[in-house]
């Protein structure tokens, strides 16, 4: 209550946005983020950006 509320915007080059529900890995493999609330900013490890991991293909069921 009486708190003073600030809108954010992200730094140019990192506004690719966030997909809710999406996993975001780095090039190394070693760090992976589940976006659990959806944003204009995007992920960041000092200059690599992270990249949406790929989902892993089912298996068949014959």
């Amino acid at each position: 209550m009486g708190a003073e509320q600030r809108h954010l915007e992200p730094l140019p080059g990192l506004a690719d946005g966030s997909q809710l529900g999406k996993r975001y890995i780095d090039e190394a493999g070693s760090v992976e983020l589940l976006v659990t609330k959806g944003g204009s900013g995007s992920f960041e490890i000092g200059s690599s950006p992270l990249a949406v991991k790929a989902a892993k293909p089912l298996p068949s069921s014959d």
